[in-house]
């Protein structure tokens, strides 16, 4: 899926539409004044995700109100490929580069901002496959 030519407001509420389609429902805002561009691709490994973003500068936020319409019981690995990104979740941040990893749980509030061109790409899979009691998910916040 890619945004391609067009009105950009337009452009960018197709992205906002198809980020939300591709993992859980996020809050997308632009950060630059540029028209903004973006592709995803995604294929399906029985219950896990794969999937690339190559996009403009943006933020996606999974808030509280996006978890109520569809809470997910999963965690998404990002590996960036390209520019950079500040994840944040739980009081905890990091500065992403190429060749960075980043866990999210996606049962929980996060922020991914991205103040440049970049290419990520994603891994999502059900909580439960990773067999980790709660409690030892929660200690690693």
């Amino acid at each position: 899926m890619s945004t391609g030519s067009g009105d950009t407001g337009r452009r960018f509420a197709q992205w906002r539409h198809w980020i939300s389609a591709t993992f859980v429902p996020l809050e997308c805002a632009q950060v630059g004044r540029e028209p903004f561009r973006g592709e995803v691709a995604r294929w399906e490994l029985g219950e896990m995700l794969v999937s690339r973003v190559d996009a403009s500068p943006h933020l996606a936020s999974r808030t509280r109100r996006m978890i109520a319409m569809r809470d997910a019981a999963c965690y998404k690995v990002g590996l960036l490929t390209k520019g950079s990104c500040r994840p944040a979740q739980e009081g905890r941040d990091a500065l992403l580069h190429p060749g960075d990893l980043a866990i999210y749980d996606c049962r929980r509030p996060h922020t991914m901002a991205f103040s440049e061109p970049h290419e990520m790409s994603f891994l999502m899979f059900p909580c439960d496959r990773l067999r980790l009691p709660p409690a030892a998910a929660d200690s690693a916040r």
